[in-house]
């Protein structure tokens, strides 16, 4: 995902700084694009990607060196299956092309 530029509120309309939902990786805010179109913009908090990098390293590593976990249970594949897991929920932009599928489909009420 790519950081806003300082002029992306020139981008839009309206903004509402107060977030509607929160949380642990970002916030979505309620926005208003020129087209009149009302729309939910989910904002990323900076280097979260990152961080959640590093706090998989060393939950690895704390576990490893604690024997937290039972025999047979191995600390490797749990991390990997989250870093996986935890590198798609960052990913807006996939999310975003999710939704623009879901929204051709539509659904029936």
């Amino acid at each position: 995902t790519k950081a806003f530029r300082s002029d992306w509120k020139q981008k839009i309309l309206k903004f509402d700084e107060n977030p509607l939902a929160a949380a642990s990786i970002g916030q979505v805010h309620r926005a208003k694009l020129f087209n009149g179109s009302e729309v939910a913009m989910k904002i990323q908090y900076p280097g979260v990607a990152n961080s959640i990098e590093s706090d998989l390293d060393n939950l690895e590593r704390i576990v490893t060196m604690t024997s937290l976990l039972p025999p047979g249970l191995f600390i490797e594949e749990l991390v990997e299956v989250a870093r996986e897991e935890l590198k798609l929920e960052c990913n807006y932009k996939l999310e975003a092309e999710n939704q623009k599928k879901i929204s051709r489909v539509g659904f029936d009420e």
